[in-house]
């Protein structure tokens, strides 16, 4: 029996490399991002640079810098292949959509992060996921499947995701529009907080992107 639960890691089904948000790309691609931050006690905007600095096996790593950083250094999220943790149904615009979920452990900074989605049977893109890392979980799902954004000079078919998140500060509201297009899946995040010291409110948009070749 031990014999046989050692065994279960190797014998799970992995999400394909080629339908992973970050996976798809080669090692040394990048997203940069412009945030814009509503805060009680700032109002501004920094730049987000993610880049896929590492892939060992199954195991791939995203080094996250920001000019909004306190500390002045990047963050490193190290996280594993996604595996296939069971099946589930979304209803979007009343169909429910079968769906595989994928389920991806790792950690940022040495503090563990979990990420699950729900991605439709012959498709890419989630309509839903959950996410805990230390100081925020969330659960998302589609309200959407097909939403046009247009950041800069490109246009992007989007899936849009609306749902909750509770972090250390507070709860409220997350929205995130994804696109197999772009590096990491994200083409638009903006983020609503109630706190103690008001509402705060964040804005993710990508601003360039090099796809290493």
């Amino acid at each position: 029996m031990i014999e046989v639960l050692l065994l279960l890691p190797l014998l799970q089904e992995k999400q394909p490399a080629d339908d992973h948000a970050w996976l798809r790309f080669k090692t040394g691609t990048w997203i940069r991002n412009v945030v814009t931050v509503d805060d009680a006690g700032f109002s501004g905007q920094g730049v987000q640079t993610l880049r896929l600095s590492q892939r060992d096996g199954e195991k791939y790593t995203i080094e996250e810098s920001s000019t909004l950083s306190l500390e002045g250094r990047p963050s490193f999220h190290r996280t594993t292949l996604p595996v296939k943790s069971g099946t589930g149904a979304v209803t979007v615009d009343g169909k429910s959509i079968a769906c595989t979920i994928w389920t991806a452990k790792g950690e940022r900074d040495d503090h563990p992060t979990e990420t699950s989605t729900w991605i439709p049977d012959g498709g890419k893109e989630p309509i839903r996921m959950t996410f805990k890392q230390a100081g925020a979980e969330g659960d998302v799902s589609a309200v959407s499947l097909k939403e046009t954004v247009r950041i800069g000079d490109r246009t992007f078919t989007c899936v849009k995701l609306e749902g909750k998140i509770t972090t250390t500060r507070g709860k409220g509201t997350l929205t995130i529009w994804t696109s197999p297009e772009i590096p990491g899946g994200q083409v638009r995040m903006d983020l609503a907080l109630a706190t103690p010291e008001g509402k705060v409110k964040f804005n993710v948009e990508p601003l360039e992107v090099h796809e290493e070749k």
